[in-house]
């Protein structure tokens, strides 16, 4: 089958005309204006897949550039634009959620998941992980069936069901919501280590430096410190 990779006003290039594609797959479509995606849309598509998240970033919209507008339409054609298709659908409940996470540590993922999604989202647990079950902790040794966990315990082998465990760090007692600030002693030193390093195989291509705030970016890409620089939200993905 024939894969196209493209934006989703690329898709209405006219070097693919003539070609029609069953399945569309749309990511970050929560940000997909819906004039846009028919671009796509009439490729022939018999099945379209959405993949965003809805209380990330909606479609960003502005016609202050339509001067015969009044100001009164344009706000009011501006927020019927708002209403994605993908906001439509989820609204009418056809979604299927994804409730696992891999990327941050369950203490970070706790306030995301309690905040905006009624803490249904989980983290992924895998060997060697260190789990909480009330008191007493242990280290996953294997996953059993979809709710089960088999955990080493004072060199010992029990089972524990998913639901009752929590992961956190071993060793390491914090975030501690009485203590908003944590020292940690560590053993060891710090250790200067220049880009271009042939031992750990680190070169200059191989650092970016994110930042918040697009000001922020420009002055440090005037600084020429040789390493990529951008904001998160044009990293994602990357």
């Amino acid at each position: 089958a024939m894969v196209v990779l493209t934006t989703c006003s690329g898709a209405g290039n006219p070097q693919l005309k003539g070609h029609n594609f069953p399945l569309l797959l749309v990511d970050e479509a929560t940000q997909v204006r819906e004039e846009v995606l028919l671009c796509g849309l009439g490729r022939g598509v018999k099945r379209l897949v959405m993949i965003g998240d809805p209380k990330q970033l909606g479609p960003i919209i502005s016609l202050r550039e339509i001067t015969w507008l009044g100001e009164q339409e344009r706000e009011s054609l501006e927020q019927a634009m708002l209403d994605s298709p993908f906001k439509r659908l989820h609204k009418l409940g056809k979604f299927c959620f994804l409730d696992t996470q891999y990327r941050m540590h369950p203490a970070i993922a706790q306030f995301p998941s309690n905040t905006f999604y009624q803490g249904k989202l989980k983290t992924l647990l895998k060997k060697g992980d260190c789990v909480r079950r009330g008191q007493e902790v242990a280290t996953i040794k294997a996953l059993e069936k979809l709710d089960m966990l088999v955990v080493t315990k004072e060199n010992q082998n029990i089972k524990w069901k998913l639901d009752e465990v929590s992961l956190e760090p071993p060793n390491f007692p914090w975030p501690d919501l009485t203590r908003p600030l944590a020292f940690i002693e560590v053993s060891g030193f710090e250790k200067r280590c220049l880009f271009f390093s042939t031992s750990l195989g680190l070169m200059k291509t191989d650092v970016t430096v994110l930042s918040l705030y697009s000001g922020q970016v420009h002055s440090l890409r005037q600084a020429q410190l040789g390493v990529e620089v951008a904001t998160i939200d044009s990293f994602q993905g990357r």
